[in-house]
């Protein structure tokens, strides 16, 4: 994930991840959270701290006392922005899979979130629709290049 993407996870948030890892395989935590398991993996073996806003709300709505804070308010933008965007253009999802170049399955896991695609496809998308990838995935109001 490109430096300033995501959410940087707390040594709080980590030990959650840690504590319920004691508890659950990580394939069962895996389909606890809709989370990669290479992603849960990551995060135990503090080879990664930095997650993906969807990841984020996927860990946030699953997991107990993984932050507080959130609610169903702060549900990821990065969906709804890429499914308002191919609506303002008044594109179908096979339409947008077509002319982006991205495979019809990964567009609606996405505009559903499901997966959580990798840094290329965010780029692509962004290059499709004409705005920052950081636009897409929440992090910036920013829409125009």
């Amino acid at each position: 994930m490109k430096e300033g993407l995501g959410v940087e996870l707390t040594e709080r948030q980590i030990q959650v991840i840690k504590d319920h890892k004691e508890s659950y395989s990580f394939n069962e935590l895996a389909e606890l959270t809709g989370v990669n398991r290479g992603v849960l993996v990551g995060i135990r073996k503090g080879e990664r701290t930095r997650v993906s806003k969807v990841t984020y709300a996927r860990l946030a709505n699953k997991l107990y006392h993984f932050d507080n804070s959130y609610n169903a308010k702060n549900e990821l933008e990065a969906v709804n922005r890429v499914s308002e965007l191919r609506e303002e253009l008044g594109l179908t999802d096979h339409e947008l899979a077509e002319q982006a170049g991205i495979g019809i399955k990964l567009i609606r896991s996405v505009e559903n979130q499901y997966n959580e695609p990798s840094p290329a496809t965010w780029q692509k998308l962004a290059d499709f629709f004409g705005v920052w990838v950081g636009y897409l995935v929440g992090a910036t109001d920013r829409r125009v290049r």
